[in-house]
C-alpha cells in the first residue's frame, strides 16, 4: 500500500494504524499527553488516552493530575 511504499516497507498498514502508532510511540518517548492530543487534533484528552491505548493506571494518574 502507498503508506508503506512511501517509507520503503513491504507491508499493508492503513493511515489510522500509523497515526495510532505515532501517538503511542510519542508517549513512550515522554512526550506529554497534551502535546500528543494537540498533534492528533483531538478535542478531548480522554480521546487521546483511548486512541493510543494508554493503560488504565496511567490514564487515572494523568487525568487525576488535571483534577478531572
Amino acid at each position: 500500500n502507498k503508506w508503506c511504499k512511501d517509507v520503503g516497507l513491504d507491508c499493508k498498514v492503513g493511515g489510522h494504524t500509523l497515526r495510532k502508532t505515532f501517538g503511542y510511540h510519542m508517549r513512550m518517548q515522554g512526550v506529554s499527553i497534551e502535546r500528543i492530543s494537540n498533534l492528533l487534533n483531538h478535542r478531548n484528552i480522554k480521546v487521546t488516552f483511548r486512541y493510543i491505548g494508554i493503560n488504565d493506571d496511567e490514564n487515572k494518574e494523568v487525568i487525576n493530575s488535571f483534577g478531572l
